[in-house]
């Protein structure tokens, strides 16, 4: 039986014994149809799909040649060259700036390029000589995967507020937390705070250009029971922000059926961002905005 036809089964059901009143049962018929409604509405009606255009001026561009729009104020404006930002890359930068809200001010440059073969999706990295600002870039060639994208882009936003200078000042001299190319983290870092508690000295972790050394890592040190994916046992970095996308998209963070009371270290990690209240009240945006 087809969800429409149990729905209809109940909300018949509901009028013929009448309960309670007449007026009680007719509110809960009507909300329970609405509601039921929209949900096969949004299954039956996905996002659609984010296609290139094949005379796009990015279409087969690589990292190496990405197309890089200037950002002010948080509107795109034209590539060096003279291009204007596309309906494509338009959307794709306004559902950036959903999951980013004012933090979007941050952003100074969002580039794209096409390359089916190239297996990164998007990446974020900070000006390196006001330290100030970031740049975006996104592989267009996989931006039809909207729930990826999504994904994805709420993981960049993720190093964002971890790797700011909020956060982790330019690196001068020695520093006593932990070394990163955006610099040294504070004591009272997220990212100082998530290493301390979840990883080991920096010395020991896997080459993050060696596939071999990262599956042995994520084998040896627990795999999916310590981590939300085999990509978070790359780096503490992108261990943190793997776990700050789970934290964001899951309705009950932490919590699976099959570790219902959330001990796994993996759920322990999505839950570190609980005791951080301004990430709180960020996730709570960015679901809101998204729609979940």
């Amino acid at each position: 039986m087809t969800r429409r036809a149990l729905l209809t089964l109940v909300a018949c059901l509901a009028v013929v014994v009448g309960l309670v009143t007449w007026s009680v049962s007719a509110v809960a018929v009507i909300g329970g149809v609405q509601l039921a409604s929209s949900l096969l509405d949004r299954g039956h009606q996905p996002d659609p799909e984010l296609v290139v255009d094949d005379a796009a001026p990015y279409a087969g561009l690589s990292s190496d040649d990405e197309l890089m729009f200037p950002v002010s104020a948080g509107r795109l404006g034209a590539a060096s060259d003279g291009t204007e930002p596309d309906a494509l890359v338009n959307e794709v930068w306004q559902l950036y700036s959903t999951v980013a809200g004012d933090d979007v001010s941050r952003m100074d440059a969002f580039a794209v390029f096409d390359d089916d073969q190239d297996t990164v999706m998007a990446s974020v990295w900070r000006d390196t000589r006001s330290g100030k600002t970031w740049a975006l870039d996104v592989n267009l060639a996989f931006a039809h995967d909207r729930d990826e994208l999504e994904l994805t882009l709420i993981h960049e936003f993720g190093h964002v507020l971890s790797l700011s200078l909020d956060q982790v000042s330019e690196a001068k001299g020695s520093c006593p937390t932990i070394d990163m190319p955006e610099g040294c983290a504070h004591d009272d870092s997220y990212i100082a705070a998530f290493l301390e508690r979840f990883w080991p000295a920096e010395s020991t972790w896997p080459d993050s250009s060696d596939d071999e050394a990262i599956d042995t890592w994520f084998r040896d040190n627990g795999g999916y029971h310590s981590f939300v994916s085999r990509y978070a046992a790359t780096s503490g970095i992108e261990d943190f922000a793997e776990s700050w996308a789970a934290y964001v998209t899951a309705d009950d963070p932490g919590h699976s059926p099959r570790d219902d009371d959330a001990h796994a270290v993996r759920a322990q990690k999505v839950l570190f961002f609980e005791d951080y209240p301004d990430l709180v009240a960020q996730r709570d945006r960015i679901r809101s905005a998204l729609g979940y």
